[in-house]
Order: C-alpha cells, then sequence, then structure tokens
C-alpha cells in the first residue's frame, strides 16, 4: 500500500479530473496513476478495506459501512465530484479513501484537501481543515456562520481489545473488540479568531457561552424535557445565531 504524494496528487487531480464532467477513461487513468505513486497506498483483492466489522466486534472504525459517493476540494481549490468516484473515512486514520470499482482502492494523504463532503440519502457530511483548531485534522461541520458561532466535531476512534474476566463469582470486561469513538466539539467564536472546546453538558455550555446567557435561558426552557445530545448542541448554536 502506498501514500500518495501531496503534489503528485495535485498533479493527477488537475490533469485527469480537470473537466467538469471527466469520462470513464480519465477517471481510471487517474487512479491508476495513483496506484503506481511510490508514497501512496493501495488496496487490492484481499487487502481492500472491510467496512463492515464481523459479528463480534462492535462499532466501525470507518464512517460509513459502505462506499458512499461525495466530493473533494483540494487546497487549490479544485473541486473532485465525479459520479465515477466512491468514498469513505477512516476514523482512525483520518484518511480517505477513493474507488472507482470497488476493487482498486487508494487510501490518500490529506494535507492537500480543504475539505470533502460525503453524501447519503438521508444527510450531507462535511468535513474540513480548520486551521484555528489544529492544520492536520479534519472536522465535521455541524454549524458555519462566518459572521457569527460555528460548531465543529473531531472524531478519534480507536480500538478496545475484549478484556473479559471472571474469577468465577464476578464478571469483569467484554468479550468482545469494540471500535470506541472519542468526540470533542469546538466553537468558534464571530470573527473566527477564537474558538474553545464544548462539551455537551450544561455546565460546560454556561461557561463557553456565558455571554449568550439570555438565549441559554431561553433554550433550555423551552427544551427542558431534552437530554443534551449532538443535536441539542447543533440547534442550540443555530438558535443563538438568529
Amino acid at each position: 500500500m502506498k501514500i500518495i504524494s501531496t503534489g503528485f496528487l495535485l498533479f493527477c487531480l488537475t490533469s485527469g479530473f480537470g473537466q467538469s464532467s471527466p469520462d470513464p477513461i480519465s477517471v481510471q487513468s487517474s487512479i491508476q496513476d495513483f496506484t503506481n505513486s511510490q508514497t501512496s497506498k493501495t488496496y487490492t483483492g484481499t487487502f481492500l478495506p472491510v467496512f463492515s466489522q464481523k459479528e463480534d466486534t462492535k462499532g466501525n472504525r470507518y464512517l460509513f459501512d459502505s462506499w458512499v459517493p461525495g466530493t473533494v476540494v483540494a487546497a487549490n481549490n479544485f473541486v473532485l465530484d465525479s459520479s465515477n468516484l466512491l468514498f469513505n473515512y477512516d476514523k482512525m486514520s483520518h484518511h480517505l479513501f477513493i474507488t472507482k470499482d470497488k476493487k482498486n482502492v487508494v487510501e490518500v494523504n490529506n494535507e492537500e484537501f480543504k475539505s470533502f463532503t460525503f453524501r447519503t440519502d438521508s444527510q450531507e457530511y462535511v468535513f474540513k481543515h480548520v486551521d484555528l483548531i489544529d492544520q492536520w485534522n479534519f472536522f465535521q461541520e455541524l454549524v458555519f456562520a462566518s459572521d457569527n458561532y460555528s460548531l465543529y466535531k473531531l472524531t478519534h476512534t480507536h480500538l478496545k481489545r475484549a478484556n473479559y474476566s471472571t474469577d468465577g463469582k464476578y464478571e469483569y470486561g467484554n468479550d468482545f473488540d469494540e471500535y470506541v469513538d472519542q468526540i470533542e466539539y469546538f466553537i468558534i467564536f464571530p470573527g473566527g479568531k477564537l474558538y474553545k472546546k464544548i462539551k455537551p453538558v450544561r455546565k460546560s455550555i454556561y461557561e463557553v457561552l456565558s455571554m449568550e446567557r439570555t438565549k441559554l435561558d431561553g433554550y433550555f426552557s423551552l427544551h427542558r424535557e431534552s437530554f443534551i445530545t449532538e443535536n441539542f448542541l447543533t440547534g442550540l448554536i443555530l438558535s443563538i445565531n438568529k
């Protein structure tokens, strides 16, 4: 397997996908160029990533359990948006996967990407570099407002191995492997020069957004029966931005 060098990746993108509606031959040619690069990562045959886990493993290291359509924006603002390509995202390595035929898969170094968007039947997932917070990772954009509050999500996933044990009287741990997501949320303040980490709990929300106490009181009053989840936090920021 190989990782695509950033310069070579941009060359392939701009030369192979430069047309607004790339033809299958040019797409296939560029994918083949990826696989020939000494610094790329490729998977074929039995080495293909397995998105659906075996029954005794909980969770998933990938964002989706199958390939999905999407759009990629490179650092030079070139937009790769082709119906010939499918995507997935590794939450452990934070790398993007691209395929045309589900038989040859390229794992792409993400340094030269500004953003990418995945589309499912029910939702769009937008991921961006947010240099103010971190110049390496991709953050899922939950709320964006250039002149108001924005909300971003960062997911780190790790594999927790089965650790079951018993002393004959009590049982401890789990008898299955599990991919565990560790999620962090970040607020970018109006003006785009300040950010803070925020937790989906009442105390953290009031501490981080103390200057919006009146709006917070109103929102919590209207949703007093609701659990503070990601959707709650997203709705709260959208409400404050009105």
